[in-house]
């Protein structure tokens, strides 16, 4: 039984391509409303300048401009519920952020920042009694909203921040010279025993106190830059602006964003909104192999392909089929039994399916979303005129009018059934008749 005696024949100007059937509720965002230059790491993030802070141990670039698919829709219905992270495993490291979005927190006008601070209450300038000029203000994230609007961030129009902190993760364990460790003579390096009230006299050890992450609505420069500051005012600094928790959103296409909570209302983390992993285009194909008498459950393989601009990848989902089978999406080339038992079905059984899951992930050149340049080759176990030949068969893409061995949608659609929404069929379920007519 082919599969139009299942659905019937499809109009001659059916089409098989269904990913823009998904729409974003419509939502008004203003432009930046400062103009302003801007300066995890994303794939496809190209460094187009570089440079090192006034403290050497922070490495900034600037990042390319970049484009994503627009998911703020997605990202407005679920950050709620997103969980709330801990920034901690992110002090140290190398990070590509765009502010793509910002959320008035009501004020008539809020300007957001996160950034670093240091202070180095040991070097030469403070036992000259030049503190201030040892706190170094770093601001690589910034945006601006007013009253409750959405606001468009500088990174939608323009460029990124990497943000490279890694020099500092053993920083914290410059020691002092032994003769003053020994002596306990701090006099060196604090004029007046103007000491830190938590300082190590022991080893002489930088405290983290000195350098954290910050996010606030304030302006830092003025902030951490008072002349009337001393060291022990930095305990009370940090507790009220260190940045401690972020929230995560990963959208059905694969884009990635960190949304954070500027002004510590412990509510609301869409203050300014960063993008770190772009997608510029995203498809989900969904393949029926041979066709059979009883199920067109089109889930024998179910694949995502992305573009972020720069790098092209297809995550494999689940595998219902039986068979083996060679996937080919633009110039690339995949084969089942390369890493799974050809003849096993994965992710597809009823009541268990992870919807979530990467089976495994190809790296893809040459894909082509408007062309849909994918085509599977099945290893068939049919016989080839009674004879023990077997027929291996070809599906491509279908072209209008044709019934198809592959349909795409969008990573974010779904499919109405008794049991909920659901991204793909499972196992023995037809897809719905209606893809047949519409």
């Amino acid at each position: 039984m082919e599969i139009h005696a299942k659905f019937g024949k499809p109009s001659t100007n059916q089409t098989w391509d269904f990913s823009d059937r998904v729409t974003q509720d419509d939502i008004e965002v203003l432009p930046c409303i400062e103009k302003k230059d801007t300066r995890a790491v994303s794939s496809a993030a190209v460094v187009i300048n570089e440079w090192e802070e006034a403290d050497p141990r922070i490495h900034s670039s600037v990042l390319q401009h970049v484009t994503t698919l627009n998911e703020l829709s997605y990202i407005r219905n679920n950050i709620a519920n997103a969980e709330v992270k801990d920034w901690a495993p992110n002090i140290f490291g190398v990070h590509d952020l765009w502010v793509f979005y910002c959320h008035g927190n009501g004020d008539p006008y809020t300007t957001y920042s996160i950034g670093i601070h240091s202070c180095e209450p040991w070097t030469a300038n403070t036992r000259w009694g030049s503190l201030p000029d040892e706190y170094i203000t770093f601001i690589p994230l910034q945006g601006s909203a007013k009253n409750s609007g959405w606001y468009y961030g500088y990174g939608f129009s323009g460029t990124g921040y990497r943000v490279d902190t890694r020099d500092f993760e053993n920083s914290f364990n410059d020691v002092f010279p032994e003769w003053v460790v020994e002596n306990e003579d701090w006099s060196y390096f604090f004029p007046g025993n103007d000491i830190p009230a938590d300082w190590d006299y022991e080893t002489g050890l930088a405290t983290e106190r000195q350098f954290f992450w910050y996010a606030m609505t304030d302006d830092p420069s003025f902030i951490f830059t008072d002349p009337d500051l001393g060291p022990d005012d930095w305990a009370t600094l940090k507790e009220q602006y260190e940045l401690k928790t972020y929230k995560e959103i990963v959208t059905p296409n694969g884009a990635v964003y960190w949304c954070f909570d500027c002004d510590h209302d412990g509510e609301d983390y869409t203050d300014l909104v960063c993008l770190v992993e772009p997608v510029v285009a995203a498809k989900r194909y969904l393949l029926e192999d041979v066709g059979t008498a009883y199920d067109f459950d089109f889930n024998d393989i179910v694949v995502d392909v992305r573009d972020n601009g720069v790098k092209q990848t297809a995550v494999v989902r689940a595998v219902g089929g039986t068979l083996d089978f060679k996937l080919t999406i633009g110039n690339t080339t995949w084969q089942k039994s390369s890493e799974f038992n050809k003849n096993t079905a994965y992710n597809v059984a009823p009541g268990s399916i992870d919807y979530n899951a990467t089976l495994t992930t190809i790296d893809v050149e040459g894909w082509d979303p408007l062309e849909n340049n994918i085509k599977v080759e099945v290893f068939s176990n049919l016989l080839k005129n009674n004879t023990s030949e077997t027929v291996n068969v070809t599906f491509p893409f279908p072209k209008q009018g044709e019934v198809p061995h592959i349909i795409a949608i969008s990573p974010a659609q779904t499919f109405a059934t008794d049991d909920g929404a659901i991204p793909w069929m499972p196992e023995y379920v037809t897809i719905p008749s209606s893809l047949w007519t519409e």
